[in-house]
């Protein structure tokens, strides 16, 4: 059963698939619906598009970070990052949407989220001090809204 009606957006960079998979094979454990790109996107879809309405859609999304993210110089992450603050500026303030989860101890990218935000403002899931104890963050944080 899936905790909403809608999947939890799951953005990463191909060298954090491993960790990616992981994080989304858990939160389906937990009974939350994911959305992961590789899982989802079928051959002949116009990737981009269904990914801009995924993430639109989504019931949240969570945005992984790392030294292989951090270092890419191009990446579709980074565009789901943009769209991603598009809608972090659409949705109400009290209900947190956007979930900045860090597999490793690389800070997170310097990122505007809009009206003086910015993407270290919002408190971050820390996966590689403990990945049980981030994903009982993850699963109470999206619960919780």
């Amino acid at each position: 059963m899936s905790q909403s009606s809608n999947p939890v957006f799951l953005s990463y960079v191909h060298e954090d698939r491993p960790a990616a998979d992981r994080i989304a094979d858990a939160l389906e454990d937990c009974g939350f619906e994911v959305w992961i790109d590789h899982r989802r996107l079928l051959p002949g879809t116009r990737w981009k598009d269904r990914i801009r309405e995924a993430v639109r859609d989504g019931s949240a999304l969570i945005a992984c970070f790392s030294a292989a993210s951090i270092g890419r110089v191009r990446t579709y992450a980074n565009e789901e990052l943009i769209l991603a603050a598009e809608e972090v500026r659409l949705r109400p303030r009290s209900a947190p949407w956007l979930f900045p989860v860090r597999l490793d101890p690389t800070p997170l990218p310097d990122f505007s989220l809009g009206g003086g935000e910015r993407l270290s403002d919002l408190q971050d899931v820390r996966l590689w001090e403990g990945f049980d104890e981030g994903i009982d963050l993850l699963v109470r944080a999206l619960t919780v809204r």
